[in-house]
């Protein structure tokens, strides 16, 4: 895993002041964007490419914001905080299989729901799964399985998601910076 001087899936340092006729693509989302890839094959290298394959100018610098574990609780502050790189756009990616289960536990830390305990065999179960194939628990059943426990709380997941969507895009139009949210769906 290679990380540049701002701690983006870069193989090269990135410039705080951004050069002339460049558009800027901040990008982020969880370990999907992440990639547990050389970083010249992660999406965000790709779509570089094709973006400078396909048009001459502007220069496009898409940098990889990507980072495991995040989830719709740090889209927001992660463009906050890069906010100074002055992005012509912002990408988050959104993956469905288990940003929604991320959002409500962050909710629930900050006291904005409020999560049942988890009925007798809950945690067996999901070990049990996991001793099969633990990468699928924690990349998506887990989150099926919460859901469909808990299935008062999935329309609560979406708001708390959609709360964050929406205050970035009030950022965004502050900022007059394009926004974009892509859905990642599971298999």
């Amino acid at each position: 895993m290679v990380v540049n001087n701002l701690g983006f899936r870069e193989d090269i340092d990135t410039l705080t002041a951004k050069p002339g006729q460049t558009y800027r693509i901040l990008v982020t989302g969880d370990s999907h964007m992440d990639g547990v890839v050389y970083n010249s094959e992660s999406f965000t290298n790709r779509l570089e490419a094709l973006l400078e394959l396909s048009y001459k100018s502007p220069q496009f610098k898409v940098l990889n914001g990507g980072a495991g574990y995040y989830g719709p609780h740090n889209y927001a502050g992660f463009l906050k905080k890069f906010l100074y790189l002055k992005p012509d756009m912002y990408v988050v990616v959104l993956y469905t299989g288990n940003d929604f289960l991320d959002g409500i536990t962050t909710a629930e830390i900050r006291h904005r729901a409020q999560i049942p305990k988890r009925p007798d065999g809950y945690y067996r179960a999901l070990e049990e799964a996991a001793s099969y194939n633990a990468g699928a628990i924690g990349q998506a059943l887990n989150q099926a399985y919460f859901f469909k426990t808990f299935p008062e709380l999935e329309t609560t997941a979406v708001d708390v998601a959609y709360e964050q969507i929406l205050d970035i895009a009030r950022t965004c139009s502050s900022e007059r910076i394009a926004f974009i949210v892509v859905t990642l769906p599971t298999k």
